[in-house]
């Protein structure tokens, strides 16, 4: 005979079948022959009971069952069918023997996104779960049957550049009084809400009798907890979200015969000790072996970090006979792939000794350089690999989760080598750290605050040199340059808060660009303090470095060249910068630009190019103040001379000239203050109303070195300081025929007249003396060499 549990509660589609409880029975034992029960035709060969897995007898067998004992736990079917046969001997029973079983249904599977071959290998691919638009995936251990040596596989593979993390997540705590028929109906029905794709849960008994039950409910993520309390009502059984469980009558919450043996087909799904904490990892012993095993191991499960089941990257094994479960723990691959297989040389008819209910999800770990060894996230950007780009916060968020608590610190390093380059570059363009309602931190001081932050520094002598630092949002982009051939950027995280803020967290926390300045041909980097001086571009002496003849490199060899210089000047100096010689080989600013920024100011002050050159020969004075002077004798921040353009040598070439000027001091009633020119390096008062001196070394060294201002200045203006100059160089017995002239500091009128009175009159005399006293030897020996031999011819004859 055979007796039903009941109609099932879930979907046929999602559900597999279960045999339970079958019990042989002889009516005397003494005269019965005592024959252990088994599985097998060698075991069975008068009556017996067959178990398929399927519509009829064409099914799989699953097991052929007879003699007197205990029948195994359970046997769950792989599908919605299962086919039960009972043979007896032709000649019937000779004690009236029999069989009693329930027959049940249990629910299935989640429907896992992947691709599945065979029984239980499945292929697990980031593409297949981004189709069903979850963010993480679920597999679950066998929950029906099968044979000895039986070995299933997950590979879970990601994309290029991502990396996959499998945990098995842990319920919170819950109680457990006493279960009732409704309970288990409840339970099922959570399943199906699992298996219909609601939502990633699973519903445990907390408490069920006959007037209700409540039961506790867990996310993957363990963040959200919920307690729902099912009252039985009229209509059913309601959920306390306002889910409908269907299925349950007024009947099914009270106790009856069959809820002992209702209760002993969930305690899978119940902790042994009431108050413990609930796991989707659970090591049981194998408690419906097909194939019995006396060692170790008789069930394992593995994870591989790799893409096939190696042996030399094995990440961890769980075996039934000693092994733990670990819970809430991430197993990450370090490659694009995770292998997962499960192994059983037992086999069962109820499932897998190994419970597990494991999630995984990929993360994006694309790096912008090279990754350092034994660091979280810290990466090397070397300008001979990766000459520039885009870089952000690390797009793998699980760094924000596996450290424990401390500080997340990633560090950029961009390191040059002086023949390629002497610059780093970093431009910041967005900081978006969230702002957290208890921190009592504010971005006030953003070196010494305890805030999450972005440091830009150098090392210089063995020290940290902080260029800049962020730690809010920033309206515009932001540019740091370094002074040497190495800089690091440094994202700095909160420990405290950054699972909560940060992890699975899409937008970027900074972003900025880098790139590599100032090739050989740009020179040196920094230039002055100096009264006069000049910046060439190409630098002469690397013209040498350009390999093999220029008409037979290709134009797209060539990079894109920037270079950037430090103009520094002298303190209470003025700067005058000229354009003197330039020549472009295209006439758009596309092709060669020249930009001067000066300290703290974020846009250029000047800008020369081939559309602007005849302005650039006419630039204004750039004043101590306009420098950014803080003191009268400290030195103004340097100023950054810029040029942009192409690299190829000869197409674009200029010379730069700059001048450091005295500003004439003046009394406050407005007058000039003479007792201050004194030893300050004033010889020279340039014409016009700029109000600038230079000193005598300047004068007449082919370089104007004054402001040219005559198109700008009256005539009294540009000869107001004629007398003072003259008298300065002496030559103020001139001034009368210099009146109407306006004399620069490289005017013929004076550097003739300096030249002739600085002429070396004495050693001119002694050169004079030393050349004719030469000239009198030298003919001396001629007429001696002339007359030898015709002299000594005559005395002989």
């Amino acid at each position: 005979m055979e007796r039903s549990a009941g109609r099932p509660y879930v979907s046929a589609s999602c559900t597999l079948f279960n045999v339970a409880s079958i019990r042989s029975k002889c009516e005397n034992v003494m005269t019965c022959p005592i024959r252990p029960i088994g599985s097998g035709k060698e075991h069975c060969p008068y009556d017996w009971l067959a178990v398929y897995d399927g519509r009829d007898e064409h099914s799989p067998l699953i097991g052929k069952f007879c003699g007197l004992g205990k029948f195994p736990f359970s046997i769950i079917g792989t599908s919605q069918y299962m086919y039960v046969e009972f043979v007896t001997s032709p000649a019937g029973p000779l004690l009236n023997t029999g069989f009693h079983f329930n027959v049940g249904n249990w629910p299935g599977h989640v429907e896992t996104a992947g691709i599945k071959h065979g029984i239980c290998d499945w292929l697990l691919s980031s593409d297949s779960l981004k189709d069903s638009s979850a963010s993480e995936g679920i597999f679950l251990s066998i929950a029906h049957w099968y044979p000895p040596n039986t070995s299933c596989s997950y590979h879970i593979k990601g994309r290029t550049g991502e990396i996959v993390r499998l945990y098995f997540p842990s319920l919170k705590q819950f109680k457990y009084a006493r279960q009732s028929k409704a309970a288990e109906h409840l339970e099922r029905a959570a399943a199906e809400m699992v298996a219909s794709g609601s939502s990633r849960t699973e519903i445990i008994p907390q408490r069920g009798d006959q007037r209700g039950a409540q039961f506790s409910y867990s996310n993957s993520d363990d963040k959200n907890f919920f307690n729902y309390e099912y009252e039985r009502q009229k209509r059913g059984w309601t959920c306390g979200k306002g889910e409908e469980v269907e299925g349950l009558d007024d009947n099914d919450g009270r106790g009856d015969a069959g809820t002992e043996r209702q209760q002993s087909r969930v305690t899978k799904w119940i902790p042994a000790q009431a108050g413990a904490g609930g796991s989707l990892f659970r090591i049981n012993r194998i408690e419906s072996p097909i194939l019995k095993y006396d060692g170790d191991c008789g069930e394992s499960l593995t994870i591989y970090d790799s893409d096939h089941p190696d042996p030399a990257r094995i990440i961890k094994t769980f075996c039934d006979t000693f092994s733990r479960p670990m819970e809430k723990v991430d197993f990450v691959s370090t490659s694009p792939s995770l292998y997962v297989q499960f192994d059983s040389k037992t086999g069962s008819y109820s499932g897998s000794s190994l419970y597990y209910w494991a999630h995984y999800d990929f993360f994006n770990n694309t790096r912008f350089g090279d990754p350092v060894p034994n660091t979280l996230c810290d990466e090397v950007m070397y300008a001979w690999k990766h000459p520039g780009g885009k870089i952000r916060s690390p797009m793998n968020s699980l760094i924000f989760k596996r450290t424990g608590g401390s500080d997340v610190r990633c560090q950029y390093k961009f390191v040059t080598d002086r023949r390629l380059y002497a610059r780093a570059v970093i431009e910041v363009t967005s900081v978006s750290f969230k702002e957290l309602p208890y921190n009592n931190n504010a971005c006030t001081r953003c070196h010494e605050e305890r805030v999450d932050k972005l440091v830009i520094w150098e090392e210089r002598e063995k020290f940290q040199n902080n260029l800049a630092c962020f730690c809010d949002n920033i309206p515009r982009a932001v540019r740091v340059i370094s002074s040497a051939d190495q800089m690091n950027l440094e994202m700095i995280v909160q420990g405290q808060h950054a699972i909560t803020s940060y992890f699975k967290n899409p937008n970027p926390l900074f972003e900025a660009s880098y790139e590599f300045a100032h090739g050989p041909l740009c020179g040196p980097i920094t230039l002055g303090p100096s009264p006069d001086g000049e910046l060439v571009f190409p630098f002469k002496k690397a013209l040498a470095m350009a390999a093999g003849p220029m008409a037979a490199v290709p134009e797209h060899h060539y990079r894109r060249e920037k270079c950037i210089w430090e103009l520094k000047v002298a303190a209470q100096r003025d700067l005058w910068l000229n354009l003197e010689k330039a020549r472009f080989g295209d006439r758009t600013c596309e092709s060669a630009k020249i930009e001067v920024y000066l300290a703290g100011r974020l846009e250029p002050r000047f800008i020369m190019c081939p559309e602007n050159i005849s302005l650039a020969r006419d630039l204004p004075i750039l004043s101590a103040a306009d420098l950014g002077a803080l003191g009268t004798d400290q030195e103004p921040l340097p100023v950054l001379i810029q040029y942009t353009g192409d690299g190829q040598p000869g197409k674009n070439a200029f010379r730069l000239v700059w001048t450091e000027l005295f500003h004439l001091p003046r009394n406050p009633d407005g007058s000039l203050a003479s007792s201050l020119l004194q030893d300050g390096g004033c010889d020279f008062r340039c014409p016009g109303d700029t109000e600038v001196c230079i000193p005598r070394h300047l004068l007449c060294n082919g370089v104007d070195n004054c402001p040219n201002v005559t198109h700008i200045s009256t005539m009294a203006q540009l000869t107001r300081y004629i007398e003072w100059n003259l008298e300065q160089l002496g030559l103020l017995h001139r001034a009368d025929d210099y009146k109407q002239l306006v004399l620069h500091d490289e005017s013929a009128e004076i550097c003739l007249r300096q030249e002739l009175s600085e002429l070396p009159y004495g050693k001119l005399i002694l050169m004079t003396l030393g050349l004719s006293l030469m000239l009198t030897l030298i003919v001396a020996i001629l007429c001696r060499m002339c007359r030898g031999p015709g002299h000594a011819y005559h005395s002989r004859y």
